[in-house]
This record gives C-alpha cells, sequence and structure tokens, in this order.
C-alpha cells in the first residue's frame, strides 16, 4: 500500500545486483562468510575480519583472519546482561552504539592506510 514501509526482506535485491550476503559500500564489498561453506576460499579476500570479542577470537577463530572485535569482552558481557535482566531492545541499543564506536577505532587501527585496490 502507499506510504506503507516494505518489510527488511521485501525491499528489493541490493543496489549494483550484488547477492544478499553482501554490504552495499561500494567499493571495497563487504561480505559475511563462513569458512565451513565450501566455496569458502581464503584466497580470495584481501582481508577476513573475525569480529567476535577477544576471549571469543582466543577460544576459537578464523584461520588467517585479524581480530577486529566490534565488542570488546567488557561489552559483550554488558550487553548480555541487559539483554537477559532487562530487554532484548534496550541491549541490541546499547549494542549497537557500542559497535558504532568500535567501528571507528577498528577502521582507524586496519584500515585507514589500505588503498582503493
Amino acid at each position: 500500500k502507499k506510504g506503507q514501509k516494505k518489510r527488511r526482506d521485501e525491499a528489493g535485491p541490493p543496489a549494483q545486483g550484488y547477492p544478499d550476503h553482501f554490504l552495499d559500500m561500494g567499493y571495497p564489498r563487504i561480505r559475511k562468510v563462513f569458512p565451513d561453506e565450501p566455496e569458502f576460499d581464503m584466497a580470495a579476500w584481501d582481508v577476513i575480519c573475525d569480529v567476535r570479542s577477544p576471549a571469543e577470537y582466543d577460544e576459537d577463530h578464523v584461520p588467517g583472519s585479524i581480530s577486529t572485535p566490534v565488542l570488546d569482552d567488557a561489552q559483550r558481557a554488558r550487553v548480555g546482561t541487559i539483554y537477559k535482566q532487562e530487554s532484548p531492545f534496550l541491549a541490541k541499543k546499547v549494542g549497537a552504539s557500542l559497535v558504532a564506536q568500535n567501528l571507528s577505532k577498528i577502521l582507524d587501527a586496519h584500515f585507514q592506510d589500505r588503498d582503493k585496490e
């Protein structure tokens, strides 16, 4: 109906014809991948970022990846506690804010000196 928002799954295809599992950020493309997928080829990627917290990364991580945690261990514990004890919605808001702050640090630390290609 006119004026009605589309559901996320009705939003249409990603821009520039990228498949759904790509985040369209122009160039470079960012894709969520899983190393246990048969078609996963480490050599096809310039950088593999493992975004799990440091403790999670220490326990298990994608071989050859760099650790780029979107939440540190204390932040992850805080968000998890809020989720269980207060509200999943509040935890998602707090988590999103922390992730946004941390992404700036990740970009500065790992990607500012990289060329386009």
